[in-house]
């Protein structure tokens, strides 16, 4: 089977999507920011994974099962990206949990065989760059006796990570750079962007982020879902929607126990889409604008990974200004880069709220068996 082109560009790369450093005060933070994750959002108490067997997809350097690993389970890391099994290996043994890592496995998820069920399976980061995601996510739930988690990218989430992007794109054409470029690449994304990725406290690199995020040639349209498109999948894998992060699912808040929800959950996910665009609960957002926000993001995503030209941009109508409260600033800065002027593009941008917008892109989704 052929290399997914997502893995290709890791190994062409050598790109470490998310290098975590395993010492200090920031590992220190992460362990929380996991087990916030777990118990606060995806509703899974640490408690519940020791001798649970766990089986993950594209662990990478396998940080994070090491996480659920100090919490005494039983890890199975299938990562095809073979530089990182020496890693993963060193991390256990400096840990002294090696005895808990049983098995690194280096197919790729559609390769992958098992007559195993696993207590929880995980696919984290990655299954957007395959091609049948909702084959996929039946895959998953087909090894799983209990849980499932996966991450996907919800494309009403992703305007502003499509937008930063488009913005990078641009600029390296009106800097004529190309791939053999980098060092100056970086020096202009640091310019752009190296401020308001500081205020995020990321666990990854800056140039990790330049990499994976805006010049992964992955990054189209056709990498993005929403909810509703993927939701069919889990009841006829006969799996139910458990929990998720960002937690949008409110039907139960603020309601005594004996109220059976009569909501639908696919109802209450079109409720929270100005939420993902922007991250802002209070967030209004027009249907219409909702429709072109939605446009603009796909036509970002490929004209960022070289699908569609930059005259795709050009023909995009321009948002209503009296329909969402940065439609200007969007609107502006589109108009700017058309000129060819990127120090005034920089600037407009460095200077204006989208800088610091970041949206909801990157979704989790835990999934429960049912049990009849």
């Amino acid at each position: 089977m052929s290399m997914n082109k997502q893995l290709s560009y890791y190994k062409k790369n050598k790109v470490n999507p998310v290098f975590i450093e395993t010492k200090g005060q920031k590992w220190e933070k992460h362990l929380h920011v996991r087990n916030n994750l777990y118990e606060n959002h995806l509703r899974i108490p640490v408690s519940w994974f020791d001798r649970r067997s766990i089986l993950e997809f594209g662990p990478n350097g396998g940080e994070n099962a090491l996480v659920l690993a100090m919490h005494g389970a039983q890890i199975s890391l299938v990562e095809p990206h073979e530089i990182m099994h020496k890693r993963i290996r060193t991390l256990y043994n400096e840990a002294n949990l090696e005895d808990n890592l049983f098995n690194i496995d280096m197919r790729t998820l559609e390769q992958y065989k098992d007559n195993e069920l696993y207590d929880l399976v995980i696919a984290e980061g990655f299954i957007h760059a395959l091609p049948d995601r909702l084959e996929v996510i039946r895959k998953l739930c087909s090894l799983s006796s209990n849980f499932v988690i996966f991450t996907y990218n919800e494309k009403f989430g992703y305007f502003f990570e499509s937008l930063k992007r488009c913005l990078f794109r641009r600029l390296i054409e009106l800097n004529q750079l190309d791939d053999n470029d980098w060092d100056q690449m970086l020096d202009l994304a640091e310019r752009t962007y190296l401020n308001s990725f500081k205020k995020l406290e990321s666990a990854r690199t800056f140039d990790s982020w330049v990499k994976d995020i805006l010049l992964n040639p992955c990054g189209t349209s056709k990498s993005c879902d929403s909810f509703d498109q993927i939701a069919s999948v889990f009841k006829q894998a006969n799996f139910d929607y458990y929990s998720g992060s960002p937690v949008w699912d409110l039907r139960s808040t603020h309601k005594w126990y004996k109220n059976i929800l009569n909501e639908d959950l696919i109802e209450e996910y079109y409720n929270n889409i100005s939420f993902f665009i922007t991250g802002n609960k209070n967030e209004e957002i027009s249907v219409d604008s909702i429709k072109l926000i939605s446009m603009m993001t796909e036509t970002f995503l490929d004209y960022s990974s070289n699908i569609k030209e930059f005259s795709d941009i050009d023909k995009l109508p321009t948002l209503n200004i009296s329909d969402w409260q940065y439609a200007n600033e969007v609107n502006q800065l589109l108009i700017l880069l058309s000129k060819d002027d990127s120090r005034k593009i920089i600037d407009y941008y460095k200077q204006s709220s989208l800088c610091n917008m970041w949206g909801m892109p990157h979704h989790y989704v835990c999934l429960k068996k049912k049990f009849n």
